[in-house]
Order: structure tokens, then sequence, then C-alpha cells
């Protein structure tokens, strides 16, 4: 750290500290991760770490390396009998996180040599924090973390080798192939599939400098040393999981995991072809306007320097084609570009200044623009937030009940709201620094953790517990037919485990019916009265 300017190291302290607040913080409030930690939570009471299940259900989405994580945590810090906090099921991801800025760092240092100079090696660690979706999702419950982590080989050997035109060594390639292997063990064929299109697409790009015969003699090397090694690694651990859980998990994550959401949007979760393309744009926050900036002014050759963005894009491609999908798809993009910041800044600026004209500028900083719009309506005038909303009952009725920040909340977006228009006033000077960049990003990002954590607490969170709260009350039992009705399923799930389950029945028989109020006509529908009413939550029975 000594050898960091001080807005750099303020920039990294934020970021840690951000990162340890939501680890501790947050609540496990967004589907997918409910429904991880659950699987993990009955692994753990059953003291089977092959038992995929959700309230007694199977669920094979994902394989079970990630979830014999989240329970090795929680053997160490929650009580015997307890279920799985919220936190240990957050430790691997907070770890990946940690662990991708380190090998941005030695990546960094093993692509420049010897000769590097601190300033360059920390860049792409400050790029990274100046990202904000990522940085935002760092210790969520999901398996994208830790596949980035696996991917980190296979981003930093061929960046290097693209770099500096020195071949692997048979280790090198074999390290590359091992992290295909991983990526792929921790959540499916994308962990090889991808990165392999994108190690050849960009080797075709030097077809004319290189000639055809070397290319083939990399390709060679790379199938013998790396891919097929990889798949061979692979292979045997899906065969293992075929033996140890059964033909059913192969079977469902094979082909509905992965072919089927490829063609149907699954659990709704579709959009365009434009969908993730503008996650990275706007997700990137301060990101953009910093690659954009360094990219026009030190101009990086693209055959040299260019592997990063081939890999971001070809996740970016591979999901947009896909039919369903997701923002936390675009993880493993953001270290790729994170790291062609870091190779754009270790090119000598140009003798002749070079400055990313006003209207591209504007334009690269409009994630900027619209977060710090953000902040101040939430923090001066939420009700603004209402025209904004998108016309669909449940975010209007989620938006409705947005509880009322109170005066440090107001005050810590206030100051996220500072930091973007601050950084607007200057852009030209500061996207062109990655330390102040990444100061800036972080001072947001530490203000979105802060000021939204009890914010969603009170609206995703608690509307579950007094629900499962009001059912324990009454004396539900666990043969009751509880029917839920919304999109939260696996979080109404935590809160009522480990005494009651729900949606194990046929609707006819529901006893009772737990519904957003956009649904709740369903209580009429089913001759059902109405028990209670919590936030936007109403609990029914008979």
């Amino acid at each position: 750290m000594r050898s960091y300017p001080l807005p750099a190291r303020l920039a990294l302290i934020l970021l840690l500290a951000s990162w340890l607040l939501l680890t501790f913080t947050l609540p496990t409030l967004d589907f997918d991760e409910s429904l991880y930690r659950s699987v993990a939570d009955s692994m753990r009471a059953h003291h089977n770490l092959w038992l995929l299940e959700w309230d007694g259900t199977a669920l094979f989405h994902k394989p079970p390396l990630f979830y014999w994580l989240i329970v090795a945590t929680s053997s160490i810090f929650d009580a015997a009998g307890s279920i799985i906090s919220s936190f240990s099921a957050r430790i691997p991801g907070l770890l990946a996180s940690l662990g991708i800025l380190v090998s941005l760092h030695f990546g960094m240092r093993a692509l420049l040599g010897e000769a590097a100079k601190g300033k360059i090696l920390r860049t792409p660690i400050l790029a990274f924090a100046s990202a904000l979706f990522p940085c935002l999702t760092a210790v969520a419950v999901i398996f994208d973390p830790l596949q980035t982590l696996a991917l980190m080989p296979a981003l930093l050997i061929p960046a290097r080798f693209f770099w500096t035109g020195e071949e692997p060594s048979r280790s090198h390639w074999f390290f590359f192939g091992l992290s295909l292997a991983t990526a792929s063990a921790i959540k499916g064929l994308n962990g090889i599939v991808i990165p392999t299109a994108a190690f050849g697409l960009h080797l075709l790009f030097h077809l004319r400098t290189w000639g055809f015969r070397r290319v083939v003699q990399i390709s060679g090397r790379f199938l013998a040393f790396a891919f097929l090694p990889g798949l061979l690694l692979a292979s045997a651990w899906f065969f293992l999981l075929d033996r140890k859980i059964g033909p059913g998990f192969t079977h469902e994550f094979f082909w509905v995991q992965h072919f089927s959401r490829a063609q149907n949007p699954m659990e709704a979760h579709g959009g365009g072809w434009f969908y993730h393309p503008l996650v990275i744009f706007f997700g990137g926050g301060f990101l953009t306007p910093l690659l954009a900036y360094l990219a026009y002014e030190r101009r990086p050759s693209f055959l040299r320097a260019g592997f990063p963005l081939v890999f971001a894009g070809s996740f970016v491609l591979f999901f947009s084609l896909s039919a369903t999908k997701l923002p936390h798809y675009t993880w493993p993009a953001w270290p790729a570009l994170a790291l062609f910041a870091g190779l754009c800044a270790s090119l000598p600026s140009p003798e002749n200044e070079r400055i990313l004209p006003r209207i591209p500028g504007f334009l690269v900083s409009v994630p900027v623009l619209a977060l710090g719009a953000f902040f101040l309506f939430f923090s001066v005038a939420p009700e603004w937030l209402h025209r904004f909303a998108i016309e669909d009952a449940g975010t209007l009725s989620l938006i409705a009940h947005l509880p009322t920040p109170g005066f440090a909340t107001k005050l810590l977006f206030l100051a996220g709201a500072a930091a973007c228009f601050v950084f607007q006033i200057r852009r030209r000077e500061i996207a062109r620094s990655p330390a102040l960049t990444a100061f800036l990003a972080t001072l947001a990002l530490i203000s979105i953790s802060t000021g939204l954590t009890p914010v969603l607490n009170e609206l995703l969170i608690r509307p579950f517990q007094d629900a499962a709260r009001t059912l324990k009350s009454r004396g539900a039992l666990h043969s009751d037919c509880i029917r839920y009705s919304g999109a939260f399923s696996a979080t109404f799930s935590l809160a009522l485990a480990p005494e009651l389950i729900h949606n194990r029945c046929e609707p006819v028989d529901a006893k009772y019916l737990v519904s957003p109020e956009w649904k709740e006509a369903e209580c009429d529908q089913r001759g059902m009265k109405r028990i209670s009413r919590h936030s936007w939550l109403v609990v029914c029975g008979k």
C-alpha cells in the first residue's frame, strides 16, 4: 500500500469496506441467492454433500462445488443445528472477489515483466474497482464470482502470450486447461466453450502476421496440452456426479439447463439482443469512461492487447445469443476489461496529446450521470422514481412501498451524487487517472452499500419474515399446503425454514396462500379470507 497514492489507497479501503459491509449486513434477497443458500442448508442438515434439493424436491440446476464451499464456511461460522447464515453463504463470493484482485495484480506483473512500474501494476485493480456492477455483486450468493476466479488463468495466460509473443510452456498450457476444467466444474460448459472460442478467434486475427503454419502449430499445442486435458478432467468430474447424484442430474443439468435455456427463457429471464451490452455499458459505471479515455489516448494494438476485449466480448455475445439472460452472466467480462485498462495504461503517452472529444466523452460518461441522478432523486424526491418505473404492477407496487430514507441514508446518497457530479465536471482529467476514478467510484459504491441495505431489508426481507411468523403463530403444520404465488419463492422458503415448506402440493389443496398484492385476487378465487397484510404481501387462509 505504501507505493499507492492517496486516492488509490482510499479507493481500495472503501472497496474492501463496502464488501465487508455487504457480507455482514446485506440480506439474502434474490431468488437465486435464496435458492442456492437453501440447497446448501439442506446438504448441511442431512449431512449429505451429494444431496441437491430444495424443500424436499431435487434441484439439479448447478454442480455441487459451490454449495460445498458454503457448507464448509457455515461449519466454521454457524452454530451446530442452525440454518446457514447469509454471512456464511457470502464468504465464498467475497474470497473469490479478493482472489480476482490478487490475480489481476500478479497477472499484470507477469505481462509486463520485471521492468513494470507500481502504478501500472495497480491499474487493473483500480479499473475493476471502478466497475459498479461486479463490485456490488462481489459477495452475492451466486456462482459467477467463483467461476470468474477459476477462469483467470484462461484470461491471463493467453493475454501474456499475445502481448509478449512468448509461447506458453507446457505447464502454462496445462494450467490453462485446468482453468477451463475448474470453471466448467463450478457452473457448466460455458466455462470451457467460451474461453476456447475467444482464444481461437484471437488466434485467427494473427493469420496475416504470423502465417498459417504458426497458427496451426499453436492451435495444436493448445488442443494437446490445454483443451483436451481440461476436457478430460471436466468429463471425469461430471461422470462422478452422474454416479453419485444420479442420471437425473445429468439430464437436467446438461439438456435442460444448457440447451433448453438457450432456446427458451427460463423463469421469465428473457431480454433483447442488447441486454448484456447495456449491462456492460451502464454496469461499468466509472469504468466505462476510464476505458474509453485510456484506449483513445494510448491507441493500443488490437493484436497485442486485444485478447481481453475478445474474451469479454465472447461472453457477452454468447449470452446475448441465449434466450435466458441475467446480468450476472457478464461477470467473467469485468476482469478482462480491467486487464485491458491496465495494458492501455502501460503504453507511453503520445507526444501530441489526444483527448476524447467533448460529445463522445459525454456519451461514455452517461452511466455515471445516470447513477448521480438516481442518488439525487432517491435522497431528495424518491417519489420521482415512479415516473421512471417500468409499467409493471409488481414494480410499481414495490416502489410504492419503498421506506422513506432516513437522514443518514440521504446524506450517504448525496455524497454518492456529489462523487458522480464531480466526475462529470472534471471527467477529462479524472477519467485518465485510474486512481481518482476508482476513488470516486468506490465512494459511490460505499454510498449504495450503506444506504440501500436497510431499504432492501425492509422491502424484500421483512415482509416474508412477518408472513412466516404469522403462519407459525396460527399453528401451521409441516403437512399443510402453503402456497406462494410470487417471484421470490426461495426467499419465502428461507423465512419458513426449517419448520415449514411450501408449494409442494396441488393449488386446489392450498390451506394458506401468501401473495403479493398485485395477485391478491387469487385469495378470492380460492375461497380464502385475508388473515394479515405485511407491506406488499398478503396472507390468506381457509
